[in-house]
Order: C-alpha cells, then sequence, then structure tokens
C-alpha cells in the first residue's frame, strides 16, 4: 500500500523560463510534473504562462494561466486555473520578506469550480554570495466551498536558492502540505527540484 494511513510523499520537478520584455515587466514559462503515492504515481503535469509586473520596490502585481493534466485514476483530465497575484516586499540588509495573496479559480468541466484565496509568508536569507534559504506558509481558503471553515490547507515549505549563474537558478525545497478542518487530513510530504533560466 502507497500510503500509510493519511500520509503521503511526492516529488515535484519543474523548469522554468522568464524574460524581461520591458522595464519592470517580465514573461515567464514554468513546467513541472508532480506525483504521489509515495511517488509511484504520476499526479499531475502542467504549464503556466503569465506575466509579472513590478509597480514599485515594494509591490508586484502577477497574472498566469495554468493548463494541467491530472490523474484522476479513471484516466487524465484536463483543467484550467487562473491566478491573480499581488505581493509586497520587505528589504532588511540580507534579510528579505515577502506577503503575498493570490487568487485562484480553477475551470472543471460538468463539476464544481473552486476558488481560494492563499496567503503566503515567506522569508529568505542570504547565506552567502549566490545561495540563500528560505522559509515560507501559505494559507488556503476555499471560498466557495460548502463546510464550516473556509479555511481547509496549510503549505509550510523551507529550502535553497542558488545561482549557477547570472542567467541560471536552482531551488531545492521541502513541503509538508497539510488537510485542516477535515475528519480524516491529509498530510503530504514532498520534495521538490526547480530550474530556473532568465532570457536575455
Amino acid at each position: 500500500m502507497a500510503q500509510f494511513g493519511n500520509q503521503d510523499f511526492g516529488t515535484w520537478g519543474g523548469v522554468s523560463f522568464n524574460k524581461e520584455v520591458a522595464d519592470d515587466l517580465k514573461i515567464d514559462a514554468d513546467f513541472q510534473v508532480r506525483t504521489d503515492y509515495n511517488s509511484t504515481r504520476l499526479n499531475q503535469c502542467f504549464l503556466d504562462l503569465g506575466a509579472k509586473y513590478k509597480v514599485n520596490k515594494y509591490f508586484r502585481t502577477g497574472i498566469s494561466w495554468r493548463p494541467r493534466m491530472t490523474n484522476n485514476w479513471s484516466g487524465y483530465k484536463l483543467e484550467n486555473r487562473l491566478y491573480l497575484d499581488l505581493t509586497g516586499k520587505l528589504k532588511l540588509n540580507a534579510i528579505n520578506l515577502y506577503l503575498r495573496s493570490r487568487t485562484q479559480t480553477t475551470s472543471n468541466r460538468n463539476k464544481e469550480n473552486p476558488t481560494y484565496e492563499r496567503i503566503r509568508f515567506k522569508v529568505k536569507i542570504k547565506i552567502e554570495k549566490g545561495l540563500k534559504a528560505f522559509l515560507q506558509d501559505e494559507f488556503f481558503f476555499h471560498l466557495n466551498g460548502t463546510g464550516t471553515s473556509n479555511y481547509n490547507k496549510n503549505r509550510f515549505g523551507l529550502g535553497f536558492e542558488y545561482a549557477i549563474s547570472d542567467y541560471l537558478q536552482m531551488n531545492l525545497k521541502y513541503l509538508r502540505i497539510t488537510e485542516v478542518n477535515q475528519a480524516y487530513p491529509l498530510r503530504m510530504n514532498v520534495i521538490a527540484l526547480g530550474l530556473s533560466c532568465s532570457i536575455e
């Protein structure tokens, strides 16, 4: 049995590309695959296409579209997601503090179209040139849910970012994803590896 009780383990991997197309405006593309059931099953794969605009040194906005294929045991199905982001950043010497508000809506054929508000706190610390550590915690609120509480998931994470060159960056993180306000909550442990490339 791959899952043990309400515990599971998965691996996430992805590669992303970004390019500055105008002052303070970037476009990006991110492809990811994710597994579950102790990394024995492909859970989903998706492509994020988006844009980010730096309003000033404190605030950034973003929008992205995510077509994704999810494995629902009887086969794969296509879903579409839309994200709207507002991110605040405060720099304190070698420490950066972030607060992100993300509105997420998913389009499912013949199914509820859930909308979430996701609030993430993140702190990033410079260890040495090119190497940073980070700690984050994210709270998911199901805005059109029918439960007694809209808060239904937490995603805690920690990891490292390493600049391989001026254009290539690697990140490695551990995530602990916990369902909240449910009778038998699933706790998902994830190791995620990503590569990010900036295009001139």
